[in-house]
């Protein structure tokens, strides 16, 4: 039987959150191989809804004296002719990963934003100031129970 306030459980899954995040990353770095690439020209596509015209780099590196060409992210601002870090996850030439703060450790840290919120909203709205959660291995698995105060346990016997 595990107790935790609201802070503690808070804590535990802001943990949890970001080392599934940091798995995640890692999972891509090990064994990867890192080339550098570079910024061959841009094109526009013109997606036919609202948006409009994207602007997509084209990224070209060489990978077992191979040429290989792919879009990068739409949006990316890169300078001609400077080297771009690039990752091959497992000899796959065909799915480059760009290695580079903003789309390898920033973009992805995003989708961490939408548990983040749901988990804190759950940790300090459920879990009152006065309350402890309670993780048991047997059912009910969880339940709340009031924390008395050490002060109060005078009035209770």
């Amino acid at each position: 039987m595990l107790k935790l306030n609201r802070i503690q459980t808070f804590f535990i899954g802001l943990v949890a959150i970001f080392l599934f995040y940091i798995i995640n990353r890692g999972n891509q770095i090990i064994g990867s191989e890192r080339v550098d690439g570079k910024l061959l020209y841009y094109i526009e596509v013109d997606t036919n809804m609202e948006i409009g015209m994207q602007i997509f780099p084209v990224i070209g590196f060489e990978y077992n004296s191979e040429s290989i060409m792919f879009n990068g992210r739409e949006g990316s601002n890169y300078e001609k002719n400077k080297n771009i870090p690039l990752l091959i996850k497992n000899k796959n030439t065909q799915e480059p990963i760009i290695y580079t703060f903003e789309t390898f450790w920033l973009y992805p840290l995003f989708y961490c934003i939408l548990p983040f919120v749901i988990w804190a909203a759950f940790s300090l709205s459920y879990i009152e100031q006065r309350e402890l959660l309670i993780i048991n291995l047997k059912y009910p698995f969880f339940k709340k129970e009031i924390k008395i105060p050490p002060s109060d346990t005078h009035l209770i016997s």
